[in-house]
């Protein structure tokens, strides 16, 4: 389980090396199948995360997105850029 106590104890799941300040905010989030997505809009990227542990799994690369949300196929529809796109698997 991810620690529970502590003031950023989520920040540090959250935040991905290469950006500070206003690029970490989180735009969106989804969860499905034992993993926490997170949209980090300002950064144009989307990260993968084992919900259970917090371990950072993937990154992907896509256009300014904000809102997304877990399909029961494994993707995820992000709004992307004004448009809603789906990911599976970083496609």
């Amino acid at each position: 389980m991810w620690p529970a106590t502590g003031k950023d104890c989520i920040c540090r799941l959250i935040i991905i090396p290469g950006g500070e300040g206003e690029n970490n905010i989180v735009s969106g989030l989804a969860a499905s199948g034992g993993r926490l997505f997170a949209s980090f809009k300002k950064r144009n990227l989307v990260a993968s995360y084992d919900a259970r542990q917090g371990n950072l799994k993937e990154t992907w690369m896509v256009p300014s997105p904000g809102g997304m949300a877990a399909r029961s196929d494994g993707s995820i529809l992000i709004v992307s850029d004004h448009k809603l796109v789906a990911l599976k698997e970083g496609k």
